[in-house]
């Protein structure tokens, strides 16, 4: 899906399966963030919650209906990533850890570093950890912030590459 294509897609009001109908756009995507005001606007803005999804071969596009997806910035260096299930015997899924905030090295896209500290899962009604995602490093390329609205860009597979291989994830402020 190109920008183009996403742009008229959120401009249009049309969500998807992640949630209830998106704002619509006032302004289109874009490829960089104004400037680094921006970059630490995001961390300012306690919750993010994912309304909308192109991407295909992930854990995102397996998600049963009215699942939320949250980004919670919590400290200036520390933040929870949850999944969130309604009607499930799966409760949710959550990480937290520390995070940095920078410009990519290839785009003047915003990079989000974040490290898992603590991962678990909420199985009825038992809490059980998943050491196996202790230390491990993700990143977020942001490539669109307006104050309400943010987007990541990835690419299928984690390597950048070809655009047809390009997804977004678009997150609203809670």
């Amino acid at each position: 899906m190109s920008e183009e294509q996403l742009s008229t897609l959120l401009i249009s009001g049309n969500s998807g399966s992640i949630s209830s109908p998106s704002p619509p756009l006032t302004k289109p995507i874009t490829t960089s963030f104004n400037d680094d005001t921006d970059a630490a606007n995001i961390a300012n803005a306690p919750c993010w919650n994912l309304i909308f999804s192109t991407e295909t071969k992930s854990l995102i596009s397996a998600l049963p209906p009215l699942t939320r997806v949250k980004l919670k910035f919590l400290t200036p260096t520390t933040l929870d990533y949850s999944i969130i299930f309604t009607e499930n015997w799966m409760k949710n899924i959550r990480t937290s850890g520390t995070y940095t905030l920078g410009r990519s090295k290839v785009s003047d896209d915003v990079i989000l570093e974040f490290i898992y500290s603590k991962a678990g899962v909420k199985l009825f009604s038992f809490d059980l950890p998943l050491p196996m995602l202790k230390g491990t490093k993700n990143y977020v390329l942001f490539s669109y912030f307006d104050g309400k609205l943010l987007v990541e860009k990835g690419w299928t597979g984690g390597v950048r590459g070809l655009e047809e291989d390009a997804f977004y994830n678009c997150y609203i402020f809670d």
